[in-house]
């Protein structure tokens, strides 16, 4: 099944019967048999496969060196039991760490930046067809400082890329909520790191985070 199809295709697929089933990571199953359907990409947690990662994730902190190594271990004999997934990978990124040596970088301000930068050219965050038209137009407009030209043009493709971004996972299927958070946060980055700015793949990436961390401000 070929992962990059528009929401459109997946929905037409969904709502047709075509993919009637979720797998345990959140991803549309197509055509899957009934005998199939349990193993399907699919992992059995034994009870001493979750004590084993809760166990690491209570002690992370004494021993680090020691935890990298089972953290190897672990995901390669069981991989990551879906309801500690926030929390694993919460240490293993060093969310802490990094919130603390970036805490001059604050949230609220950065996505009032973006909002009001938005605001500017009536959008929104939603990463609808009118939005992205209206960039489009904005784009054209010869009074565009050079700052704000790349800004647009970042929006544009980051609003694009929102729309083509997991559209056969369940959290990105009908719901505009996920899709406005991922345009935020990769426009609070163009923000934070202009020079930088936005590079097609980093959709995914943030995606990914937002599924696992379960917190945009932490992604």
């Amino acid at each position: 099944y070929h992962r990059l199809v528009s929401s459109e295709t997946v929905y037409y697929l969904w709502f047709h019967g075509m993919a009637t089933a979720f797998d345990e990571y959140g991803f549309l199953v197509r055509n899957v048999n009934e005998e199939d359907e349990e193993g399907y990409r699919c992992h059995e947690y034994s009870n001493t496969a979750i004590e084993s990662w809760t166990t690491l994730c209570r002690d992370w902190e004494h021993n680090k060196n020691y935890s990298h190594s089972k953290v190897t271990h672990l995901m390669k004999k069981h991989g990551i039991p879906k309801p500690l997934k926030p929390s694993v990978w919460q240490m293993i990124l060093n969310i802490d760490s990094v919130q603390k040596v970036y805490a001059h970088v604050q949230y609220e301000s950065f996505a009032e930046r973006v909002q009001r930068r938005l605001s500017d050219y009536s959008i929104s965050l939603q990463p609808s067809q009118s939005n992205i038209q209206k960039l489009m137009a904005a784009i054209g407009d010869n009074e565009q400082t050079k700052d704000s030209l790349e800004w647009v043009k970042a929006a544009k493709q980051i609003m694009l890329d929102a729309v083509r971004t997991f559209p056969d996972h369940s959290m990105f299927i009908g719901d505009t909520t996920i899709k406005e958070n991922l345009v935020l946060i990769l426009l609070m980055y163009v923000e934070y790191n202009p020079v930088v700015g936005y590079c097609q793949g980093m959709c995914y990436v943030a995606g990914l985070l937002l599924m696992d961390l379960c917190a945009k401000v932490q992604a």
